[in-house]
């Protein structure tokens, strides 16, 4: 059964409460939003499930039901170390691009991406396998999380960028099933590209795949996804065969930068 939130008048009951029994610091309230020291985690964390904090870390705020980002960014002391947003992109009707940088996310943050997003990034994060982005972003791919998606979008991307995550080497079943996408990054990354042939993929136009350390050529997925363009850029692929351009057919970009090939076909 999934917990409920609990109401902010019963909160700040809970913060006194405690307060006055000496089992924490400080505590206090601004709108929508409950911030305190870390000492108080253990007694309401059942009651904030959508935010975890991190050992060591002192200062947390959380805060549901944003309608004003910037609002309530305000409100939030600026040495906070910790900070949990739910539902605050949801009236970001314009959002373009979202961006998370060494972001370790988790399921229960539940964030539900904007209708008009075209570009999401996640750079340096925990990811190990590509499945985990429908647990992260419930409404990433429409209809593969009904109960947690109540902004039903498109599943439409122009650019999911996925570079340098090293610990992201496994596609977890059909990952992205049903996603229409124009363009993957996965520069960095040690995800095997022919990996992508069971993600359930759709119109992916162009694959980055710079520095991933490949030894062998993506053939298989160009030719399946008739990829527009493909960057194979400082891999370890010493040789293209003449084979390679029956499958690179539909290219129209092809970039092999800082490649040290000892055979090219004549006729490439």
């Amino acid at each position: 059964m999934e917990r409920p939130l609990f109401p902010s008048t019963l909160l700040s009951l809970l913060l006194l409460a405690l307060m006055s029994l000496g089992l924490m610091s400080w505590a206090w309230t601004a709108p929508s939003c409950t911030i305190g020291d870390s000492s108080l985690w253990p007694n309401i964390s059942y009651y904030i499930p959508f935010c975890p904090l991190a050992p060591g870390l002192h200062l947390f705020a959380s805060c549901f039901n944003v309608n004003d980002l910037a609002q309530t960014l305000r409100e939030v002391p600026q040495d906070t170390e910790v900070l949990c947003l739910q539902d605050a992109l949801e009236p970001l009707k314009s959002l373009n691009t979202l961006s998370f940088h060494g972001s370790c996310l988790n399921c229960s943050q539940n964030v539900q991406l904007p209708i008009s997003l075209g570009r999401l990034t996640l750079r340096h994060s925990c990811l190990t396998e590509l499945k985990e982005l429908q647990g992260l972003f419930p409404n990433l791919v429409s209809g593969s999380s009904p109960a947690t998606s109540p902004s039903p979008r498109t599943s439409f991307l122009e650019v999911l960028d996925l570079s340098a995550n090293l610990q992201l080497s496994r596609l977890g079943g059909r990952a992205l099933h049903g996603l229409q996408l124009h363009s993957l990054r996965l520069d960095g990354t040690p995800l095997n590209a022919l990996d992508l042939l069971g993600s359930d993929l759709l119109h992916l136009d162009s694959l980055y795949l710079v520095g991933t350390g490949a030894e062998k050529r993506p053939g298989n997925v160009t030719g399946y996804f008739e990829l527009r363009a493909l960057d194979l850029g400082r891999n370890q692929t010493q040789n293209l065969e003449d084979g390679d351009l029956l499958s690179f057919r539909s290219l129209e970009l092809l970039s092999l930068h800082a490649m040290a090939f000892s055979y090219i076909p004549p006729i490439f």
